[in-house]
């Protein structure tokens, strides 16, 4: 038994300790206060700071910053243990350490961190003749990234500047036959629709729109720049002349067809729909909604188109007083009930005055009643109106109601102006 035990001991790994007190060598198994052993993985032990600080060192030496990206493939430890440091270092002589190799303690871009990612950027144009810095630059990992980020975020106007000024590819993917070919879309729309202003939403070609406005804020390369001159591009969309050109296509549009009510979606010239659809929510100059005013712009196509079934049915039946339930169009007496409520600009106002609006319908049905009780006195003498009147039942009931309910004060004197019976019992004898 003795020399089994021996001989167990013998084949067991043996376990020394290093100077920091960690096991080498073997693997102890704890066992846990209820006496069951520890059965977990054993776990490398973690590099201690100076094994991490001499790794960044080395990343200096290499790419002569201090300023390793988070996610750093070559050594992805170092990049999450020096985003660390910015956060919980606080030890003086580490952080002596650290600004020895110029840190980056701020990770973010301020003007310091861009103008030095801009430097490298310059350096890098210099030695490859080109800006176009691949995402994954083994010699630069950070400085791919960071380009690739100006693509997207960069909209500073100084820093857009001096990007332009090395000559910065805005669109990675914009090599010259990409850029050619879009061109070449360009130039087939405008043989279709005589013009280069494509919409920024063009339901036949979408990317075409975006690409033209692309052109507008990033383009810089003379020779594209002529190119699109030549088909007479339209650089700044809000001048004047870009405006005047899309007024006179609307007056050739209500020539035509005899309205200024461009459909969105038009085929013939979709640039004049959405610009149309722009005028009604952007356009404040003054004299151009004069000019707009003056050719019958419909400034709320759907009020409009509402407002013309208004006056159809008031041709038709003589009266604005639509049922709010009207079967022969359900919609229209839902939206005359609304403008008595939410109608509050003048011009619409005056629009519907013109044609006899009834703002208060319950005012406008009692004075309707009391006209025809004034015609019942002057052909009968009495506004004693029988209770079933043959002759207009509706009345007497109106009649006997207005016994028992009017309090109003100038309804009341109404009434008393014609003589108007309030009590129509026999009076007891003495």
């Amino acid at each position: 038994m003795a020399t089994l035990e021996a001989e167990l001991i013998r084949k067991r790994p043996r376990e020394t300790e290093d100077e920091s007190g960690r096991v080498v060598g073997g693997q102890r198994q704890k066992t846990a206060g209820n006496g069951r052993r520890n059965t977990k993985k054993f776990s490398p032990p973690r590099p201690d700071w100076m094994e991490m600080y001499d790794r960044l060192v080395a990343y200096k030496e290499k790419y002569h910053t201090a300023k390793v990206p988070a996610k750093f493939p070559e050594d992805p430890q170092l990049g999450i243990w020096a985003d660390n440091q910015r956060h919980r270092c606080k030890d003086k002589d580490r952080v002596a350490l650290l600004n020895d190799i110029d840190f980056a303690w701020e990770a973010k871009n301020t003007d310091d961190y861009w103008t030095d990612m801009y430097e490298r950027l310059v350096a890098y144009k210099e030695k490859y003749n080109t800006a176009k810095v691949p995402a994954k630059f083994p010699e630069d990992p950070q400085l791919g990234n960071w380009a690739n980020n100006q693509r997207h975020r960069c909209k500073d106007k100084y820093r857009v500047a001096l990007l332009n000024d090395i000559g910065f590819i805005w669109d990675n993917r914009n090599t010259d036959a990409a850029w050619t070919e879009m061109y070449d879309r360009l130039v087939a729309y405008k043989e279709t629709y005589d013009t280069a202003r494509v919409p920024f939403k063009f339901p036949d070609d979408p990317k075409l729109g975006i690409w033209v406005d692309n052109q507008r804020h990033r383009c810089k390369d003379k020779h594209r720049v002529s190119l699109l001159n030549d088909v007479g591009f339209v650089w700044d969309t809000t001048s004047d002349t870009a405006w005047k050109e899309m007024y006179d296509r609307l007056v050739a549009y209500k020539e035509k067809y005899h309205t200024v009510k461009v459909p969105f979606k038009f085929r013939e010239d979709p640039q004049l729909g959405n610009w149309a659809n722009n005028q009604r929510h952007r356009c404040k100059n003054r004299d151009r909604v004069a000019l707009l005013n003056d050719i019958g712009f419909v400034w709320d196509p759907k009020w409009t188109d509402m407002y013309d079934r208004l006056v159809a049915y008031k041709e038709k039946y003589e009266t604005t007083l639509v049922p709010i339930s009207w079967k022969g169009d359900p919609k229209l007496g839902l939206w005359v009930s609304h403008q008595r409520t939410r109608c509050n600009r003048k011009e619409r106002v005056d629009l519907l005055n013109n044609i006899g609006f009834v703002w208060d319908v319950a005012d406008y049905t009692w004075m309707k009643m009391y006209h025809r009780l004034v015609a019942y006195k002057e052909k009968y003498e009495t506004t004693c109106v029988p209770k079933k009147c043959e002759e207009d039942p509706q009345l007497g009931l109106w009649v006997r109601r207005q016994r028992q309910y009017c309090k109003d004060e100038k309804r009341v004197d109404l009434l008393e102006d014609i003589d108007f019976v309030w009590n129509t019992k026999p009076r007891k004898s003495e």
